[in-house]
């Protein structure tokens, strides 16, 4: 199926909406893969069950200064999770543990 909105997927990366698997269907709307459900209803992270943020920041991780995206990796059966800098400079997380203080 041709992606209509989003560019090829580069190696390691999957289209996702808050660790959960999205698709788009042939007339460009998003579902979750899981159970087909229209991604317009949000979900919350699997595995801590917090909603995102009202701007749509990942609440594991909050507003982080200079970052443009940012995935906890909660969500993922692999448990990968990435920031994004404004720079270009994306950090891997693996099996990252978020504690709040």
């Amino acid at each position: 199926m041709e992606n209509k909105i989003l560019p090829e997927l580069q190696e390691g990366c999957s289209y996702g909406d808050f660790g959960r698997e999205i698709y788009q269907d042939k007339n460009g709307d998003w579902f979750y893969k899981e159970d087909n459900t229209p991604t317009s209803i949000k979900k919350p992270c699997p595995k801590c069950n917090e909603f995102k943020l009202d701007n749509g920041n990942d609440p594991c991780l909050g507003d982080l200064p200079g970052v443009i995206g940012a995935c906890c990796g909660h969500g993922k059966k692999e448990q990968q999770g990435y920031i994004l800098f404004e720079n270009g400079v994306r950090i891997i997380l693996n099996n990252a543990e978020i504690t709040k203080e």
